[in-house]
């Protein structure tokens, strides 16, 4: 049963017929108004037609009038108002390379227990990992560690080249100050930001009109927590870690995050028990036994389930690694003096400036060209542009190769 605008509306079925079924009723609304409207047009038509003064036109313009008078009070179809859809921006934060974060061997043992141990793993650039386990195998910790909170007993980790992190915690909103409205919570952050700047982006927070003026204290669970994210991420962030970000939160708060995750651009490290948001959102699935063992597989929750009772019932079935071999490190060139070393560290570091520059020169010209498509003028020639467009995309994806190359030769400087 759904409670919406001040009706009660009983659907059949479990939570996934309820959503089939609210969507296929909102289209046939939507296509009852639309035919109660071109009906309406249909008659007012009828009566302009029929503007005569002799009795026959006159009785027409009567009858019509008192049928769209009649419609007209029928009460308007509710469609689905929702049309501003929250988001998470990652472009802000700047490029990052290929590797996010690689770990190496990675192990934490308290005492006689092992959370974890000999965990080898590669998270690329647009990965989209969730960590799962038991409650106590690790997953915490190991977030900690990648946090810097928290030292592993043994291996390492390395983050790639600008990596810029963000952490929301199952705790986030604890911090809010429930006297504050939502507006003065975001602004007394984002102390440079006038009121149309914050009210912009509290919208894509789906914060909108009297909204933000709501004390923290009046709001649900799950706008304190859209609330405590947003704040968050005045500061952009390429690598985004959230540890049970469900939690407390109304099924339609849940749906919000889930396609703020969804359309987010960066690269997601989520800890969660809501198997709905792992299928929907991940990409690769790191699980952690409770016992030391780990489990890194290509694909979302189902396919890590499917690959680890197949494991336990008979020979696992082939997947693919998800972490990269570690390279093989080429023969060491010959040791560099300091000022050599100097030198060789300004050089490449304005190779990777250099680099990053054309980068963006050409995405700035892709912009502009599929800005141009999209508007068709009559004057575009969008043959050439479809064109030009095409080269570009080629160009843009060699200029990022041509920047990796370079921030993994100024990475290899030290």
């Amino acid at each position: 049963a759904e409670l919406e605008n001040r009706r009660l509306t009983v659907y059949k079925g479990n939570y996934s017929h309820f959503r089939r079924q609210k969507e296929e009723r909102l289209l046939a609304q939507q296509g009852l108004y639309e035919q109660q409207q071109a009906e309406i047009g249909r008659l007012r038509d009828l009566i302009k037609r029929n503007m005569g003064a002799d009795a026959n036109a006159s009785n027409i313009r009567h009858k019509t009038q008192g049928r769209i008078d009649r419609m007209e009070k029928v009460e308007a179809v509710r469609t689905d108002g929702r049309t501003v859809r929250a988001r998470i921006d990652a472009k802000g934060a700047g490029r990052i390379g290929r590797e996010v974060v690689r770990l190496s061997g990675l192990s934490k043992a308290y005492g006689d227990r092992i959370l974890f141990a000999h965990l080898d793993a590669v998270v690329e650039r647009g990965d989209r990992v969730g960590l799962v386990g038991p409650n106590g195998a690790g997953k915490t910790t190991l977030v900690r560690i990648l946090l810097g909170d928290e030292a592993p007993t043994a291996g390492t980790l390395a983050f790639g080249h600008n990596v810029r992190r963000a952490y929301f915690s199952q705790h986030a909103t604890d911090d809010l100050d429930a006297g504050r409205t939502v507006l003065q919570t975001l602004t007394d952050e984002a102390v440079t930001f006038t009121e149309t700047e914050a009210r912009n982006y509290l919208a894509r927070f789906l914060f909108t009109g009297d909204d933000v003026h709501k004390q923290v204290a009046m709001l649900s669970g799950g706008e304190k927590n859209k609330l405590a994210l947003a704040r968050m991420l005045l500061e952009p962030c390429n690598l985004l870690i959230l540890d049970e970000p469900t939690n407390h939160l109304d099924i339609e708060s849940a749906e919000t995050l889930t396609e703020m995750l969804e359309n987010y651009e960066g690269t997601l490290l989520l800890v969660s028990h809501d198997r709905y948001l792992l299928n929907a959102v991940t990409t690769k699935t790191l699980g952690l036994t409770g016992d030391g063992g780990v489990t890194f597989v290509e694909g979302n929750y189902a396919a890590w389930k499917e690959a680890r009772e197949a494991a336990q019932t008979g020979p696992a079935p082939k997947t693919k690694a998800a972490a990269a071999p570690a390279p093989v490190p080429a023969s060491a060139p010959p040791a560099m003096n300091a000022r050599d070393l100097s030198k060789a560290r300004i050089k490449a570091r304005e190779a990777v400036e250099k680099a990053e520059r054309g980068v963006q020169t050409l995405e700035a010209r892709l912009a502009e060209v599929e800005a141009a498509l999209v508007s068709g003028g009559r004057d575009a020639d969008l043959v050439a542009l479809a064109a030009e467009h095409t080269r570009l995309r080629a160009e843009v994806d060699t200029a990022i190769a041509d920047w990796e190359r370079a921030v993994a030769e100024q990475d290899g400087l030290g």
